[in-house]
């Protein structure tokens, strides 16, 4: 199959951000994704590492039964390829997960889900898998299915899944705050004053159209994001001018890429709420929900409650106590010094620390770890 245009990748990726209003049209974006990718089912769902266990989401052209089988028959190992999956620290988030590339040297295809079932009864003989969403212990798992008359996924078709996964991530990510519900302008400042996250509706200049309770009271109370002469703000010049940034690339959903999805917000002695920036013009779906609008922010609360959270990326990362005890000293913005003084241990004991979890984490500064807990440990 040829390659889409540079306008139908364009038209393929606004579908895909009308779905973070509208969950209900995600089946037709995955149809005209598995259309483009040569695929013959698509599916999200999220997997719960902690308790093994599978919430469906949607579909497009799932055989009947499909999800009842994986959910009883093969769940554990659909949880365990996830984790095996979870446990590579150096993967790019961005890059997807072929099962016929052995991804993390583990051979899929040969497990008991392909052998035993998906193949012989289903023809089913390779998968791209996007991570679309991360947070303690839950995983969101967007897959495209390819049948053995087409054959495993080439070059052409990862390199497509790879330029669509950002965008994947964003509509998951929003659509995760947003509870997966309908937003519709006719209900537009009681649906959003509803929700705890934050969502201010700009212009292309940033200025504010509208704003929820939840971002008003954020910008009432020096939380992650401010208020200045009727235009949003973060805390910092950096913050504001990476939301700007992204507001003003909005009109190329194309191209807009990572900019605007999961920008750090400073918070309060914690770790720092997290924006997203979805494009609002780029569908007539979207336009609708307010005319002059460019873009809208969605910005979760500050942190209050993240333990459980740094225990999942310790145990991911295969961190000892004593580096997951430091790293969650580091997380919450304390020194090196006086966080190895807080554990009790010299300053050379702390730097021995870190070095191993900078080797772990495949990171190599504080700032860089730090930012790494941010993007898996959203705020509660």
């Amino acid at each position: 199959m040829d390659t889409p245009s540079a306008a139908g990748i364009s038209d393929l990726i606004g579908g895909i951000y009308d779905c973070a209003l509208d969950p209900d049209t995600w089946p037709e974006a995955m149809r005209r994704i598995c259309e483009a990718l040569d695929c013959i089912m698509g599916r999200l769902m999220v997997v719960d590492l902690r308790r093994g266990a599978l919430r469906f989401g949607r579909a497009w052209n799932e055989p009947p039964g499909v999800a009842e089988i994986i959910a009883s028959t093969y769940r554990g190992d659909v949880v365990a390829a996830v984790g095996a999956a979870m446990g590579d620290a150096t993967h790019d988030p961005d890059e997807p997960y072929v099962l016929s590339r052995k991804p993390g040297g583990v051979n899929f295809l040969s497990g008991p889900v392909a052998r035993d079932w998906a193949t012989p009864s289903l023809g089913w003989c390779d998968a791209l898998n996007a991570i679309v969403l991360r947070d303690a212990g839950r995983v969101g798992v967007f897959a495209v299915v390819r049948h053995i008359d087409t054959g495993v996924a080439t070059r052409r078709e990862i390199a497509m899944m790879r330029r669509l996964i950002p965008h994947l991530r964003r509509a998951v990510a929003i659509g995760d705050l947003l509870e997966m519900r309908r937003l519709e302008n006719a209900a537009l400042a009681g649906s959003l004053d509803g929700l705890a996250v934050g969502i201010g509706i700009l212009d292309r200049e940033s200025n504010i159209l509208h704003a929820n309770l939840a971002a008003r009271r954020m910008m009432e109370q020096d939380g992650p994001i401010h208020e200045r002469g009727g235009k949003l703000c973060g805390g910092r010049l950096d913050e504001t001018a990476a939301l700007r940034s992204a507001v003003a690339a909005s009109d190329d959903e194309a191209g807009i890429g990572r900019a605007g999805l999961g920008v750090p917000l400073g918070g309060p002695a914690d770790l720092p709420a997290l924006a997203h920036v979805l494009p609002l013009r780029g569908s007539e779906h979207r336009r609708r929900l307010l005319p002059r609008a460019a873009a809208a922010i969605f910005v979760t609360p500050p942190a209050r409650d993240h333990a459980e959270g740094l225990a999942a990326v310790a145990s991911r990362f295969r961190l000892t106590p004593a580096e997951a005890r430091l790293l969650g000293h580091l997380a919450a913005g304390t020194g090196l010094a006086l966080a190895g003084r807080a554990l009790g241990i010299t300053e050379a004991t702390a730097k021995t620390h870190l070095a191993r979890i900078f080797a772990k984490t495949a990171t190599s500064r504080q700032a860089e770890l730090v930012a790494l807990v941010s993007r898996l440990v959203p705020p509660v």
